[in-house]
């Protein structure tokens, strides 16, 4: 069975919700697992009053990964990478 294009596109956006909360959700566990450590938490001036830490970045990382997954090739703007 063939979808029309606006089936095709609720898939779509159905898919890409779904992919969104396996993305946050996955980037929430490498917060809240660095959560004990806050202390010891690495920071990297990026510029001026610009800071980034190892977790921002782990999580960030982990977020463009399941995204990648599910959409091989998409273009993804993260705040810590661009």
């Amino acid at each position: 069975m063939q979808l029309n294009k606006t089936e095709n596109e609720a898939a779509l956006a159905k898919k890409a919700l779904n992919v969104a909360t396996e993305a946050a959700q996955a980037a929430a566990i490498i917060i809240n697992d660095a959560a004990p450590r806050r202390n010891s938490i690495e920071w990297v001036e990026k510029s001026a009053a610009d800071f980034v830490s190892e977790v921002d970045d782990a999580s960030e990382a982990c977020i463009r990964r399941v995204v990648s997954d599910a959409f091989p090739g998409a273009m993804f703007v993260g705040e810590e990478s661009s």
